[in-house]
């Protein structure tokens, strides 16, 4: 009998803590982009969010964009986004797949020290790190 309960309050444990990860609220700031669709960002790319506004903004290959985003748990829904319109040779292709995987996110959820954006599969769109702070 106390095998049995130890076994239930270690799953107890284990799911909490796995739990808790995954219910990590989403936290406002700047995340540097990993990778979009499996492949590696080739350009200084970035996402910046600002929870307590309710808006994304960030840096694409070649342009800079903006537009609202509305967090619930761990989903998240963004806006139409805005952008510059610049043309920028060797970039474009980056900044296109940028661009429509953002359209894909419908969800979020934190694993190690990455921030990682969800389709509605649960497929992962695009990979980001928070920035570090300059001193």
């Amino acid at each position: 009998m106390k095998r049995i309960f130890g076994i239930i309050t270690l799953c107890l444990f284990l799911s909490n803590c796995k739990s808790s990860q995954q219910d990590k609220p989403l936290e406002s700031g700047k995340y540097m982009i990993k990778s979009i669709a499996g492949e590696n960002a080739e350009h200084s790319t970035y996402l910046q969010f600002d929870t307590a506004k309710n808006m994304i903004s960030g840096q694409a290959a070649c342009n800079g964009f903006s537009g609202s985003l509305d967090v619930k748990e761990d989903s998240l829904d963004i806006g139409m986004l805005k952008s510059t319109r610049k043309y920028c040779k060797d970039r474009m292709d980056e900044e296109r797949k940028l661009m429509q995987n953002l359209g894909k996110v419908e969800r979020y959820k934190y694993k190690n020290d990455q921030l990682l954006l969800l389709s509605s599969t649960g497929e992962t769109v695009i990979t980001t790190q928070k920035a570090k702070k300059k001193k």
